[in-house]
Parts: C-alpha cells; sequence; structure tokens
C-alpha cells in the first residue's frame, strides 16, 4: 500500500508542478475545466476500447489516463476543493451505499441478492442531495435512459420498439425537409438521437457498443476501399466493390 500511495503522491506533485506558473508548462497553465472536458470522454471511450479487445497493458495504460482526467480538475479546482476531498467524499459515499458490508450489521456476500443491493443503492441514492438539473447530468445517453424510464412510469412511452422506430423514422423525414436550415436541422437531429437512445432503451442494447460497432465495421471497409481509390477507382465503385 504504501508503494501505491507513494506513487499517487508523485503523480499529484507532479500535475502541481505543470500548473506552476513560473517552472510549469503553458499548455497545462491555459486548461480549464471546460477545455479538457472533452478529454475525460474520450479517455473513457479508450478504456472501454482496451476491455473489450482484453488487453491488459492497453487496460492499465488507459486506467492512468482516466486517473489523470481526476487529477487534473482537481488541481484546477485546488483553491476550492482538492484530491483530498475528492477522495473522501467517494470514500463516504462507498461506505453510506454500502451497509450490508460497513453496518453495524453486515451480511456475508454468499447470502447477498444483487436485486436486493440495487434497490437499497437506489433507495439510499434518493436520500442524498442532488443539484437542482441533476436529470441532465452524465452522458446524454445514460440522461435519455433515465428521462424514458421516468416518462413510462406515467405511462408515457413507446409500446413498442417498432413503435418507436415509426418515430424515428419521422424525424429523420423531418431533418431532411430542414436540411437547408443549419438551426432547424440541429433541432431535428436532436430528437432523432433522443430516439435512438429510446429504441436502445426498449431493446435493452448498449448504444456505446453499437456505436463502437459501427466504427469497427466502417474502419474495416474503409481499409479496404483506400487502396482501391489511390489506385484510381471512383470512390463509390470502390465502396460497393469492398461491401
Amino acid at each position: 500500500m504504501n508503494d501505491t500511495l507513494q506513487a499517487l503522491k508523485e503523480c499529484i506533485d507532479i500535475m502541481s508542478r505543470l500548473r506552476d506558473p513560473n517552472h510549469g508548462c503553458a499548455w497545462d497553465l491555459a486548461q480549464t475545466h471546460e477545455s479538457i472536458a472533452s478529454h475525460g470522454l474520450e479517455e473513457v471511450f479508450e478504456l472501454i476500447h482496451a476491455i473489450d479487445e482484453k488487453n491488459d497493458a492497453a487496460l492499465c495504460e488507459e486506467l492512468g489516463d482516466v486517473l489523470l482526467q481526476v487529477l487534473f480538475h482537481a488541481e484546477l479546482a485546488k483553491n476550492r476543493f482538492g484530491f483530498k476531498d475528492v477522495a473522501e467524499h467517494l470514500r463516504d459515499k462507498l461506505i453510506r451505499r454500502h451497509p450490508h458490508v460497513f453496518g453495524d450489521s453486515p451480511t456475508p456476500p454468499a447470502e447477498q441478492k444483487e436485486a436486493d443491493i440495487h434497490a437499497q443503492w437506489e433507495r439510499i441514492k434518493s436520500t442524498e442531495a442532488k443539484p437542482a438539473n441533476h436529470h441532465f447530468s452524465g452522458s446524454p445517453w445514460r440522461t435519455a435512459r433515465k428521462l424514458g424510464i421516468k416518462a413510462s412510469k406515467i405511462g408515457l412511452d413507446w409500446p413498442t420498439s417498432a413503435a418507436c422506430l415509426e418515430t424515428l423514422k419521422s424525424e429523420v423525414e423531418e431533418s431532411i425537409s430542414a436540411s437547408d436550415n443549419k438551426e432547424a436541422l440541429k433541432e431535428e437531429l436532436s430528437d432523432v438521437f433522443f430516439t435512438l437512445f429510446q429504441i436502445c432503451r426498449l431493446e435493452k442494447l448498449d448504444p456505446v457498443a453499437l456505436m463502437q460497432s459501427g466504427n469497427t465495421k466502417f474502419h474495416k471497409r474503409f481499409s479496404k476501399a483506400k487502396p482501391l481509390i489511390e489506385d484510381g477507382m471512383d470512390p463509390e465503385e470502390a465502396w460497393e466493390k469492398i461491401k
């Protein structure tokens, strides 16, 4: 444990040095929470890819990159709170949400039921203070899922995923009609994305996994088409040839 804490302390010290006004890095000094926010999302996607690839070396590296984002944001906020506060908040939350482990009468894992643990987690979570706009925190697809579930509980939902697909078709047609008006197109495309996420919710599909699958499929086809196009073949002909 001492080696682990020492390594973590060194990372915290390095991050502080990078943000030192006199001896740090100009790029790191120029960053804000907002400017690096998308980096955190990108690192999580790379972590997911390493998990999918079952590559331990990449997994270790990507976990380090995710940790960097935590350290960077904590350093940016050091005049308001620090990494110690982040760690203490996490510690308290983990203990509070696991009374079956840390309570006065802990339950052995063999006697625990996953459904009960999940229900308990949600019950405890519901008692915790939340910002007014907490329904819109987290990833866009998780937020869309939460909103869909919330609406479903009062009967505001599609009866089937097929019905939701019909709505998607309508939203796509509206997007095509709005293609000459950028603001209208943005609004219609937002409806397309929201509806897509609801189809994933109804079919119990992971939208991230689907996006990754689509990227992989395109990349494989692109890799086959690229040399054909570079040899002079028409791009559309090359694409049809490798499909």
